[in-house]
């Protein structure tokens, strides 16, 4: 049942022109990074151009994934579809839950093609070689962080229906990473609990270990579930 839910959301994001769209632009960056490094260059790529086009390509998805989570619930509000949905023969949760996984599976999809992207590209056309198993431990900490980000965008809309302040203040959010090495200088007992400076899993604050950065982000994870389905279960529409 759920299942037709999230087919019917992933064919309205994709019966929209300005997808495809964006998925051509998104998936010709890393490309168009290696032609200019070519030209300007002449010589072999290398591994850290690649890095940086990764980097750049990662910017994107976090804010693409944003936009989409923010708006996919908002949107029913504003366009006054949300009771049609709801008179169907589905659960609030079951709805809601359809709107999340698509998204998800949206932010999967990005992240798996621009990571293997990047390992072919490091693995036929540079010097240097990286074990695959790198890029996925890369892929998953990518996974984690961004999913946290969705998730605080996708439950900032349910709770307020303003797609606009809910990216505005996600996007606020993903800029007070660089506060955890305040926090940890001046707080360092803070710093073990402070999400959005242990999102970056693979540079984590002194002290803090990976099994408790993960217990710690698996905890707000379900405190932003939980309220998000809740609030929407019993609202009024």
């Amino acid at each position: 049942m759920v299942g037709n839910l999230i087919q019917n959301e992933l064919m309205k994001f994709f019966v929209r022109k300005r997808t495809w769209v964006y998925f051509i632009i998104f998936y010709s960056i890393p490309f168009l990074f290696i032609l200019i490094y070519f030209f300007k260059t002449g010589s072999a790529w290398q591994k850290s151009f690649i890095d940086f086009a990764l980097v750049f390509q990662l910017s994107f998805i976090g804010i693409y994934t944003t936009i989409l989570a923010a708006t996919t619930v908002a949107e029913e509000y504003v366009n006054g579809t949300i009771k049609q949905l709801l008179i169907r023969p589905y659960s609030r949760t079951n709805v809601l839950l359809s709107k999340y996984f698509a998204v998800f599976l949206m932010l999967l999809f990005q992240l798996i093609g621009t990571y293997l992207i990047a390992y072919i590209l490091t693995w036929f056309f540079t010097i240097e070689k990286v074990y695959f198993s790198l890029f996925i431990r890369d892929l998953l900490y990518a996974l984690i962080l961004q999913t946290v980000y969705m998730t605080i965008a996708f439950m900032i809309a349910t709770l307020t229906r303003k797609s606009a302040l809910a990216i505005a203040l996600t996007i606020f959010l993903q800029l007070t990473q660089g506060l955890s090495s305040f926090i940890n200088m001046f707080y360092p007992f803070l710093s073990k609990y402070y999400l959005f400076g242990l999102l970056n899993l693979g540079q984590l604050p002194e002290g803090v270990s990976l099994a408790w950065a993960i217990l710690v982000i698996a905890i707000y994870y379900i405190i932003f579930i939980l309220v998000t389905f809740q609030a929407f279960s019993r609202r009024d529409v």
